[in-house]
Parts: C-alpha cells; sequence; structure tokens
C-alpha cells in the first residue's frame, strides 16, 4: 500500500506477540495482493483490465463504504479518479504536471462513479477504472484489529503510514496520545490529542504535491473539475469508531471544505479537525480536546 505499517501491542507472552505481529501484517500483505491497481495478478487489476468482473467478501465490504462515500459527498468521493491521478502524475510510475484543458477534457470523459453498474457481486465498468486507495488502509487496519482482539492482548495501536487505530489499556491505563502533523513544516507537530479507542486519519495537501509557479498542485482533486480542490483547506483529521471510516472521511470532508464538512461530520457523530491556510484549527463538538505541540 505504499506505506509503512507499525504494530505496537501489550501481552505477556513476548514469544506469541511476535508472531501475531507477523500474521496481522500477512493479512495486510494479502489485502495489497489482491485490491493493489499496480499487480498484475490483482483482482482489481483484472477488473479494471476486462472491464467487468466479481466481488470477493472483503472488496464487497470496501465497495459499500466507497459507494456510501460517494453518496455523502455528492460526488466528489469517486473511486473511478484513476484516471485523472495518472494524468497528474500522483501515482508513484508518474511525471508531475499540470495538465492541459484539452487533456482534461478527455480525462473526465473517463470518470464517474455512477457509470460504474453492480448487481450484487457482479460489476461493470462500462470504460471506468476503480481505485480504492482512499479506504484501504483504513479497511487494513480494522482486519488487523478484529485478528489482534481474538488475541491476549490487552491493548494495541496499529499505524499505517499516519492512519492511526487504537484498542484497549496500555500496562499504565493511560489513554493513547495522537499528534497532527503541522501541515506546513514536516518534521513538527501542531497539536495532539487523546483518544481511548478509536482510529484517526488524516488527509491534507502536503502528502502528495508539486509546485509550479508558485502555485502548489495536491493529489485530492475533485472528479468533476479535474483540478486540485481549493478551498482553503490545508489538512483534515477525523476520528472515527472504525478505520475504513476514518480513511474514508478524511477525503470526503477534504473534499467538500470546512463548512460542508462541519455540517456532514455533525449529522454523521465523528470528530473532525480543520486546519485552514492560515493554519487555523477548526473542531467539533465530537473531536477530543486539543493541547498545544508536545
Amino acid at each position: 500500500m505504499n506505506t509503512l505499517f507499525q504494530v505496537v501491542l501489550y501481552t505477556t507472552d513476548e514469544k506469541q506477540a511476535k508472531r501475531w505481529v507477523e500474521e496481522s501484517l500477512d493479512l495486510v500483505e494479502a489485502l495489497e495482493k489482491r485490491y493493489s491497481v499496480h499487480l498484475t495478478n490483482s483482482l482489481l487489476f483484472a477488473l479494471n483490465t476486462e472491464g467487468r468482473g466479481f466481488l470477493d467478501d472483503d472488496l464487497v465490504v470496501v465497495w459499500e463504504e466507497a459507494e456510501k462515500y460517494y453518496r455523502l459527498s455528492d460526488g466528489l468521493f469517486d473511486p473511478t479518479v484513476e484516471p485523472l491521478m495518472r494524468l497528474w502524475g500522483f501515482y508513484h510510475t508518474g511525471v508531475q504536471r499540470v495538465p492541459s484543458p484539452e487533456e482534461l477534457k478527455n480525462t473526465l470523459a473517463r470518470v464517474g462513479f455512477s457509470s460504474v453498474t453492480r448487481r450484487e457481486r457482479t460489476i461493470l465498468l462500462h470504460g471506468r477504472r476503480i481505485d480504492f486507495g482512499g479506504i484501504l488502509k483504513g479497511y487494513a487496519l480494522d482486519t488487523m484489529a478484529a485478528y489482534l482482539k481474538k488475541k491476549s492482548v490487552s491493548g494495541f495501536l496499529l499505524n499505517a503510514g499516519g492512519n492511526i487505530l487504537v484498542w484497549g489499556e496500555k500496562p499504565d491505563h493511560s489513554l493513547w496520545n495522537v499528534a497532527i502533523r503541522h501541515p506546513r513544516r514536516p518534521n513538527d507537530v501542531i497539536a495532539i490529542f487523546s483518544l481511548e479507542r478509536g482510529s484517526v486519519a488524516t488527509s491534507g495537501d502536503y502528502e502528495r504535491y508539486f509546485m509550479e509557479n508558485g502555485v502548489r498542485y495536491h493529489h485530492i482533486l475533485n472528479p468533476k473539475t479535474g483540478y486540485p480542490v481549493s478551498h482553503g483547506v490545508i489538512s483534515v483529521t477525523v476520528v472515527a469508531s472504525t478505520g475504513i471510516e476514518s480513511d474514508g472521511l478524511s477525503t470526503t470532508l477534504f473534499l467538500l471544505g470546512k463548512d460542508k464538512g462541519m455540517h456532514l461530520a455533525e449529522r454523521l457523530g465523528v470528530g473532525v479537525c480543520y486546519i485552514m491556510e492560515d493554519l487555523s484549527l477548526w473542531t467539533n463538538r465530537f473531536f477530543p480536546r486539543l493541547s498545544g505541540t508536545p
């Protein structure tokens, strides 16, 4: 999934703990092999190549979550944005550049989740391509957590490149501390908060971007215009009960912007923290209390 996974768990059996960590990471590798858009033997690669296919059990869950965020965002969270990502060079194999208006027009004709047909587990893409990179890391954390909860562990922290899931207790019974990265100073933290359990994900304009003529072009693209969204938001952190929810909603709420995003977060009962271009922080009532930098 093009990121580093970290597992921290508390148990009295060190030998077993190492095995549990390895087996939880094996689950992630299995998901990567089945759902990567880059691996030629994956289910998603075959689906995109053939334009049709069938969903297995895991992909049904991921697909239905993606459909939910597509509806909640009025089509801004779009799993068929893959051709646009390639055009801008935001996949690791691409050359990052601003496309021409003609290129964008031609590529937008191949984007649109509403054109995809699903009948139970049968999928017809109708010229679209699917990429679930926006929620797959979160689902991987949920899969790992479901496995580890069945073991003799008192608590654990899972980290997938900044996507966090915590459960249970530390030996000293203190809460889990989570840091929010400073969106303009990569080695700094802008705020921290404490969490008893749940999942955290952040979407920001600093994750994948390039500068051209003094303008920052980032990878969170509006599938209706083809351009990166631009509404004063530079980072969104979401606290939710599951990994896939925090992962999907961090992107969704970034795409919607602060006002619409705050309204949706309130309606869903999830915590959100917006960071704006002036580095002001805006949280709702479901987000844990922020404290200063450590």
